[in-house]
């Protein structure tokens, strides 16, 4: 596919000005991408400056039939708002020809989770008799005490982590930093991997867990994918249900509601910039305050 100066430019935009992350970037790249390969099909070529606000519905309508989720329809409708907004602020387009163009409604509706006696049945699972089964152990300990991402713990770096206090830096969405505090036992596990570690390949990789092979290109660091199947071969051991590994975070943030953690608290340990992305909990903190309320209120009964 020939390149478009326009998508190239708002995509050089999102990583140099906005510090996006390199899959946000990925994700608006192949959204626009898709939009000029409809455009060029149609006879409009590359002319992305010349498109009507009919032209854009036209596009939106068609993808909009192809059977994708509403949350991927949305994400498409927010890459091609965002770009033609771009194009209006540098004055290449006389008008925001997506404006007032409404998004999906999504359901709020959480995945299914992991109860706590699952969680203790996955962590029982990985052999810490062996290095790669303390490296496993660490993994679920940490992803299920602090709520991070999958993306957020393969980029650890060892620099970044204060054992004694059980705490580690890490770098977020939007490429922003927080702490993030860990319990005893990933703590505990923590410790283990590191005294171990350095008997393990490409030990001397900046990142807490280095990649696996020689041959595998890119960061030191153990891949996203990888991690992610690990945790699968472990999820599939207790529970046939649709769960991912996305359920951790998922689970820890449940559990904490009901045992009563505040929505905000949630909201920090998560790292969400906005209390709106953490409210798909407020059912879970809804059932811990009836049950509350039921317990301590003379009439709750």
């Amino acid at each position: 596919m020939k390149k478009n100066k326009f998508i190239d430019e708002f995509l050089d935009k999102l990583k140099i000005e906005k510090n996006y992350s390199i899959n946000t970037i990925r994700s608006y790249k192949t959204d626009l991408i898709c939009m000029q390969n409809f455009f060029k099909n149609y006879g409009n070529g590359d002319s992305l400056d010349k498109l009507d606000r009919s032209a854009v519905q036209f596009f939106l309508a068609h993808i909009s039939k192809s059977g994708i989720k509403a949350r991927t329809l949305s994400r498409k409708i927010a890459s091609v708002k965002s770009f033609f907004r771009f194009m209006m602020e540098h004055e290449y387009i006389h008008s925001n020809i997506t404006q007032g163009i409404v998004f999906p409604k999504i359901p709020k509706n959480l995945p299914r989770v992991l109860t706590e006696k699952e969680i203790n049945n996955l962590f029982c699972i990985p052999d810490i008799e062996t290095p790669i089964g303390i490296r496993d152990r660490m993994i679920l300990e940490i992803l299920y005490s602090s709520g991070i991402r999958i993306s957020e713990l393969v980029t650890i770096k060892l620099v970044n982590i204060r054992l004694e206090q059980a705490q580690i830096k890490v770098m977020g969405k939007g490429r922003k930093e927080r702490q993030i505090i860990l319990g005893e036992e990933a703590k505990k596990y923590l410790k283990k991997f590191i005294s171990i570690r350095k008997n393990l390949k490409f030990s001397d990789s900046p990142y807490l867990i280095p990649k696996l092979r020689k041959n595998q290109t890119g960061n030191l660091h153990i891949s996203i994918k990888k991690v992610y199947n690990i945790l699968m071969s472990y999820i599939l051991k207790v529970t046939d249900d649709n769960v991912s590994p996305h359920s951790i975070r998922h689970s820890m943030a449940t559990h904490m509601l009901e045992r009563g953690a505040d929505l905000m608290s949630v909201k920090d340990t998560l790292g969400h910039e906005n209390i709106i992305s953490t409210q798909v909990y407020t059912h879970v903190q809804k059932k811990y305050m009836q049950k509350i309320y039921k317990q301590a209120h003379p009439h709750g009964n």
